[in-house]
């Protein structure tokens, strides 16, 4: 069987890569440029991010054909593991950490 394999320019491929790295890093932090209040930056930034990643997960419903509501959910669902599961392993590991790191 005599199949062609094609490949993208990866120098083009991982400038994508980074732009949608940037502009995805660059979400959460905008509320805390434009808010003075901490709190009031860690709410809107909470805000923006969720309602980003369920724009996102609405936007991939045009690649998997899913329902959008349960997609954007998911998305959210999903963002919100990635940030409290590593938040509560860290949690649990720092005192252990700075214990010996006390001696």
């Amino acid at each position: 069987m005599d199949s062609e394999e094609r490949f993208e320019n990866p120098v083009k491929v991982g400038f994508i890569m980074l732009a949608a790295f940037v502009a995805g890093g660059f979400v959460p932090i905008v509320p805390f440029l434009l808010l003075t209040i901490p709190q009031t930056g860690l709410l809107g930034s909470s805000v923006v991010t969720f309602v980003s990643l369920f724009l996102v997960g609405v936007w991939k419903t045009t690649f998997t054909n899913k329902n959008w509501l349960r997609s954007g959910l998911e998305m959210v669902l999903a963002g919100i593991l990635a940030s409290a599961i590593p938040y509560l392993i860290g949690e649990q590991l720092l005192p252990s950490i700075l214990s010996q790191i006390a001696g």
